[in-house]
């Protein structure tokens, strides 16, 4: 038996429970039911927008820092490989620093940042400096969209726009998702052979096929974020699910996490 006493979240906006009402965004996840029905804290390090690189860094984070004072379960939250990660002007760091979360821009993501009210403003769950910027490459378009009524805090407050235009020219121009998308699960398998090799029992979710192909059955679970999201949509239409998708998702992940935790 493994005296588990953590549930561990990494990810992008669903591992936040983006969508859901402010006051139930980590509790009422499929990650923050998780906790409940197995009787832990959970300690959630994911962010709206990260790549799978962040979410990397974020899975590096737990088996480095957090397994110092405790034994986590570590459920991670896979995603799309149309985005990037990079630093904010003048903030890159000297050769030869190691990447981490504590460089990561949470601040200006809900639930840390400062549009979502003080009352469930949730608490960064590192020290950060906020240097590093990982984004969804769609929103490049959008930010230059004028008929788009979007507010990105992550861009406004910190890039200037020619900055901005050469990456969304980069991405048109020379952004291969098929070739990211490689180099994505490269860095996701990394992951799971950390957590492997430092015996953290994990379960990787989302909609990866060639992934499923490379990791033991008891650590992916066929999650298809979409699929959930179109038939649960949540009541804001951010596109993401409601309380039913994140149940539903819970029970699809029950058994897995219950094998590992025995």
């Amino acid at each position: 038996m493994v005296d588990l006493n953590l549930l561990v979240t990494c990810g992008d906006s669903f591992s936040c429970g983006s969508g859901l009402p402010h006051k139930d965004c980590f509790e009422k996840s499929y990650a923050g039911l998780m906790a409940e029905y197995k009787n832990v804290p959970q300690l959630v390090l994911g962010r709206a927008g990260c790549c799978n690189f962040t979410i990397w860094l974020q899975i590096k984070h737990a088996v480095d820092r957090v397994t110092a004072n405790h034994k986590p379960f570590n459920l991670i939250t896979m995603t799309n490989a149309s985005r990037t990660v990079w630093f904010k002007p003048g903030q890159q760091k000297p050769m030869g620093t190691e990447p981490n979360i504590q460089h990561l821009n949470y601040k200006d993501y809900p639930p840390y940042d400062t549009h979502t009210p003080e009352l469930w403003r949730r608490d960064i769950p590192v020290n950060t400096d906020n240097s590093m910027q990982s984004e969804t490459l769609s929103n490049l378009d959008t930010f230059f969209d004028q008929d788009v009524k979007a507010s990105w805090p992550q861009f406004e407050n910190h890039e200037p726009d020619a900055r901005l235009r050469i990456l969304r020219d980069w991405v048109g121009d020379f952004f291969s998702f098929d070739i990211k998308n490689e180099y994505d699960l490269g860095v996701l398998l990394m992951g799971h052979l950390l957590m492997k090799t430092n015996n953290i029992p994990h379960l990787f979710m989302g909609h990866q096929p060639d992934f499923a192909k490379l990791v033991p059955e008891e650590n992916y679970e066929n999650i298809d974020w979409g699929w959930f999201s179109q038939r649960y949509p949540d009541p804001k239409g951010t596109g993401h699910c409601d309380y039913t998708g994140h149940q539903l998702v819970f029970e699809k992940l029950k058994a897995k996490v219950d094998a590992q935790w025995q």
